[in-house]
């Protein structure tokens, strides 16, 4: 079944808001580098419906930061700060990936939540506008 381009937007959304909820979640029991992994994706998904909205098409995920990055922050159409916290979250999740020994600190992972909701909600408003 095809789906229409608002259904994908709207399942992107979905699932942002699903995993922004799991990391506040995995916080609250302590499962710290759980929880960056959930924040990257949370990021990943709406920009992926961002992408969805400007009929950008993208052949695999590793391409999300760079294009994301190409295509809103050096275009000037999102504030830099965006880009900052999705490379933060992208690099840490990819350190997870690569069986990186990291411990995360609690106040830590406070600011990294702070950064993904910030995230979150700005990209949500903008692709609310509609152009």
């Amino acid at each position: 079944m095809r789906q229409t381009k608002n259904e994908l937007i709207s399942y992107r959304i979905g699932r942002s808001e699903e995993c922004l909820e799991e990391a506040r979640i995995l916080a609250g029991t302590g499962h710290w580098n759980v929880v960056v992994n959930r924040l990257y994706y949370a990021c990943f998904y709406i920009s992926g419906a961002l992408f969805v909205m400007k009929d950008i098409e993208l052949d695999c995920k590793n391409e999300f930061y760079q294009e994301f990055n190409h295509k809103f922050i050096e275009t000037g159409n999102l504030d830099a700060g965006l880009g900052a916290i999705f490379l933060e979250l992208y690099e840490k999740k990819e350190e997870e990936d690569k069986a990186q020994i990291r411990k995360y600190e609690p106040s830590e992972i406070t600011v990294l939540i702070a950064n993904a909701e910030f995230f979150v909600n700005t990209i949500f408003a903008e692709i609310s506008k509609k152009d």
